[in-house]
């Protein structure tokens, strides 16, 4: 054993994890009868920027109302990127008004270690100021070339850091008819394997072409509505199911890293 230690961080029960949007209060009451053991809210990719701040408030009210806890789950939120101005008001509003309800706060994209520390400079003055009892953890999301090559460091600075999650793509080119086709008409116009950046725009803009020709008009009601119909619509990263909320819902798949290379395994997709 090394004789530098670190001390032991809180261990938490994850062999699953619900990601749910913040925009969709159904989903987060479905998400605590889940059988997930850690639910993390979503402020960031999943909500669309003119939703944030309502996502916010629906996050605040279901980590005040809900007993996760006594649900035995661990419940968390990804906050929005160090980047983007919606970050603090994310992590003040939801510390000062629910952070004794949180576990831990998922902090995206993350590239240096001093990215958590920002976050955990917030995180510790709320504490004190608000005399919560409980201490909130931070987990990092890294995502980026800049955050794997700062991975070392990330993980031993002093933190509150309790786990490092590593994004991965969402794309398997062998998942079905429709992702077999995007990868192929991809390889041949770039030269280069396709991944998720890629195939999320794709399947945006043919989901937006379909609606327009279903509509039968420009009309951005009409359009709308069209895309708030699409049921069981065959995209590269999946079937896209549109809720009234306008999320676009599809299954996932499930990747096997077998030596550094990524072979797709199954494909899982939302029934409900």
């Amino acid at each position: 054993m090394s004789y530098t230690l670190f001390p032991l961080r809180k261990a938490r029960l994850q062999r699953s994890e619900l990601a749910v949007p913040g925009s969709n209060p159904t989903m987060i009451e479905k998400a605590v009868k889940s059988a997930a053991d850690y639910i993390f809210l979503d402020c960031e990719d999943a909500v669309a920027p003119p939703d944030k701040e309502q996502a916010r408030k629906n996050i605040i009210q279901a980590l005040n109302d809900i007993d996760w806890r006594g649900a035995g789950k661990t419940v968390s939120v990804r906050i929005n990127g160090l980047d983007t101005h919606y970050m603090y008001r994310d992590v003040v509003d939801i510390m000062e008004q629910a952070g004794s309800k949180l576990d831990t706060i998922l902090i995206p994209k993350v590239g240096v270690p001093a990215d958590v520390y920002t976050v955990e400079c917030i995180v510790s003055q709320i504490e004190v100021a608000k005399g919560f009892t409980n201490r909130v953890a931070t987990e990092a999301l890294i995502e980026t070339p800049l955050g794997m090559a700062n991975v070392e460091a990330i993980a031993a600075a002093p933190s509150r850091l309790e786990a490092m999650h590593f994004g991965v793509a969402d794309y398997a080119e062998d998942s079905s008819d429709a992702s077999k086709a995007f990868g192929k008409v991809y390889r041949d116009a770039v030269k280069v394997a396709p991944d998720n950046q890629s195939s999320w725009p794709y399947d945006a803009i043919n989901v937006l072409c379909a609606a327009i020709n279903k509509a039968g008009s420009t009309d951005s009601g009409k359009i709308r509505e069209a895309i708030l119909a699409t049921k069981k619509f065959p995209g590269a990263e999946g079937e896209y199911n549109f809720d009234q909320n306008g999320d676009g819902l599809h299954g996932y798949n499930i990747v096997k890293n077998d030596k550094g290379n990524i072979t797709f395994d199954k494909h899982i997709e939302f029934t409900d």
